[in-house]
């Protein structure tokens, strides 16, 4: 096994799913050339679990309708329990290049224990809100881009404690909040031009908004 193979056996790709059958296949078959793949259904209707073990991802489920955040806390905590040194989070819908999870793995080699991607714009509005807010107290440029990576250390520290993961937020803030080291690479793909999977856009709109407050009770990174 050579040096390439061993860096990749530590690390677990992390993607929610829910009835995500028409880019599923490509995100996984991609994602599987850097490490495991775990994919998340999270009470798909359609036949994405198929497609995900077709494309040689490995699939695990939520007890039913969970949400975003419930699916991808069930993703870190297995990839956690499994032993993986590195843990990536990324979308199914085609918003991250899966090419770019290398990158993030590289990152991670060159001693960076969270890294987070910065999409070309939020999407929502009060996405912008809480970016600008994070990105001036923990220096978070895209708090709100799903494609993360996250080291072992960094997920100890959000299990040590019973927190809401925030729309995947949460492990990142934490870490920040205690001077924790950040990565941060651009991030590319393709933009969803249908409805989100996991909730409307205006419920969507209000979650994100109401994390302000619990947010802003994080104290800010020493400089």
């Amino acid at each position: 096994m050579n040096q390439a193979e061993e860096r990749y056996e530590r690390v677990a790709i992390v993607i929610p799913c829910y009835n995500e059958s028409a880019t599923l296949g490509s995100i996984v078959s991609a994602c599987r050339r850097f490490g495991t793949v775990i994919v998340v259904d999270d009470g798909s209707s359609d036949n994405s679990a198929e497609i995900a073990r077709q494309h040689g991802g490995t699939v695990v489920r939520t007890t039913g309708r969970t949400g975003y955040d419930g699916a991808i806390e069930h993703g870190l905590r297995t990839a956690y329990s499994d032993g993986f040194q590195i843990i990536i989070t990324i979308d199914a819908d085609g918003e991250h290049d899966p090419k770019l999870v290398k990158d993030f793995i590289q990152a991670h080699d060159a001693g960076a224990d969270l890294v987070i991607g910065i999409r070309p714009k939020p999407q929502r509005i009060a996405e912008w809100i809480v970016c600008l807010f994070c990105e001036y107290r923990f220096g978070v440029k895209d708090i709100l881009c799903g494609m993360k990576g996250m080291t072992r250390s960094v997920l100890k520290l959000y299990l040590s404690e019973d927190h809401t993961n925030l729309v995947n937020t949460w492990p990142a803030l934490l870490w920040r909040s205690k001077n924790g080291n950040l990565t941060q690479i651009d991030v590319t793909g393709t933009p969803r031009q249908d409805a989100p999977r996991f909730q409307s856009l205006i419920r969507a709109n209000l979650k994100i908004a109401a994390m302000l407050f619990t947010i802003s009770k994080l104290p800010k990174p020493r400089t």
